[in-house]
């Protein structure tokens, strides 16, 4: 492995893609050929969501850039992770962004989420 941030990114990269598993759209970071043979019924974790949830508790005026560097060190998600998590976020309206949605670019679809997109999250009570 190595200390430096981006090999690290890179790596995580290349293991994401070829884990044998990805609930929620979050790589195992492992191979395990029982996962393709024997899947499971019911989805048991939901890492998506758990990302949602920390980021709503720890970060605010932040760019999805400055989000990603600052979190995924230790952890098995990767960039494409962080940006499905706070687009939900915003869809669900959790959080707000700038720009917004709508003056954001969609590509197949879905609207972009750049690493300069601001963030902003509710204030806690």
């Amino acid at each position: 492995m190595t200390k430096h941030p981006k090999g690290y990114e890179i790596m995580k990269e290349i293991m994401a893609k070829e884990s044998s598993s990805a609930d929620q759209g979050v790589a195992s970071l492992e191979y395990n050929p029982a996962d393709r043979r024997h899947p499971l019924l019911f989805e048991l974790s939901r890492p998506l969501d758990d990302l949602a949830g920390m980021l709503v508790q720890t970060f605010a005026g932040r760019t999805m850039k400055e989000i990603y560097e600052s979190h995924h060190v230790g952890r098995p998600y990767i960039k494409t992770n962080y940006r499905a998590a706070l687009r939900q976020l915003e869809e669900n309206g959790r959080i707000t962004t700038t720009p917004s949605a709508s003056e954001r670019p969609q590509r197949k679809g879905v609207v972009t989420f750049a690493e300069r997109v601001r963030v902003t999250f509710p204030r806690k009570s």
